[in-house]
């Protein structure tokens, strides 16, 4: 991955042009996260707080990866459509001040998005026990409203496929090339492998199709959930939102927010769809863990643990089926 210098002084013009001479920029931190974007905190003169998103090839680690993927996450096009389909929905998540797709000024598509002052539910639940019952509370009516919008194609907002396309075969050829690329690199497991494999064949074989979809985040963990001072919750890293089974959501809550899944669960789940996806989940994971290794990732140890982790889930998985 190239290295990307912020360009300060480029901004420092840009945020007074669009905001007001009073909106002086006099700093700018990194927030390190994520592998699809930089985000930057940015303080200007009187105060004001807000956050810059920036897209370019050189800070998505999976970028190279992506270009044929119908359902590619990385695109500021995308992040934008959500943003204002969210709002419209009544659905938390930060205001989008400004995007700029155009590239005129930066080799990079960017946008000034609304800071929430506090933290995300990762460190609610590591630091605030207290809080975490009515953050959930705010969370699950949040998701409520996304959940409630529905519509007969499955895809992206400025990628609807038809109403013959099947999600689960999607999702089975996408696991498929996941379990295909962890074989070829984790040799040591192999056994364990061909045991995930059959079991996929076989969960595949039973599901059956949905003739309606919900719109879904499509990676949310208590990652891409923040949390203000008044426990309402917002969430982020919107850029992968799309109508698809709602199970592919709700596996990933599962095994996500562990025991505090039970403040979001519901009862009209699909459960052989709930087991898929979640295997889904695992083999995705896995596989760009391994990716994010070969591109020397900011936090090497945390892809490891990741790793560690996923793969005795997986082991977990295949003990219950077998």
């Amino acid at each position: 991955m190239k290295e990307f210098k912020f360009p300060y002084k480029e901004f420092k013009i840009k945020i007074s042009e669009h905001f007001g001479k009073e909106y002086l920029i006099v700093k700018a931190e990194r927030i390190l996260g994520g592998a699809q974007k930089f985000v930057y905190k940015v303080t200007t003169q009187n105060g004001f707080m807000f956050v810059i998103y920036i897209w370019h090839e050189s800070t998505s680690y999976f970028s190279d990866l992506e270009g044929n993927d119908i359902f590619t996450s990385s695109s500021a096009e995308l992040f934008e459509i959500n943003n204002h389909f969210m709002i419209e929905h009544g659905v938390c998540t930060p205001k989008l001040y400004y995007m700029d797709r155009t590239k005129k000024d930066f080799p990079f598509e960017y946008a000034y998005v609304e800071y929430i002052d506090g933290l995300d539910m990762d460190a609610i639940i590591e630091k605030h026990p207290e809080r975490v019952e009515e953050v959930m509370t705010s969370l699950k009516e949040n998701l409520d409203k996304m959940y409630g919008i529905t519509n007969r194609q499955p895809g992206a907002l400025n990628c609807l496929q038809s109403q013959g396309f099947s999600t689960v075969e999607y999702s089975f050829n996408e696991a498929k090339k996941n379990l295909n690329y962890i074989m070829d690199t984790d040799l040591k497991n192999k056994v364990l492998y061909l045991k995930v494999d059959m079991i996929l064949n076989q969960i595949y074989g039973e599901i059956e199709e949905n003739d309606e979809y919900f719109f879904v985040h499509y990676e949310l963990g208590p990652n891409h959930v923040m949390v203000n001072e008044k426990n309402d919750t917002y969430l982020i890293d919107i850029e992968g939102a799309k109508f698809f089974d709602v199970e592919i959501e709700y596996s990933f809550l599962q095994m996500r927010f562990g025991q505090n899944y039970c403040y979001l669960q519901r009862d009209d789940l699909n459960q052989e769809k709930m087991r898929f996806y979640l295997l889904w989940h695992y083999l995705g994971n896995i596989c760009g863990a391994y990716q994010l290794l070969e591109k020397n990732y900011y936090n090497i140890d945390e892809v490891y643990g990741m790793i560690s982790y996923l793969t005795n889930c997986l082991e977990k998985f295949c003990d219950i089926d077998m």
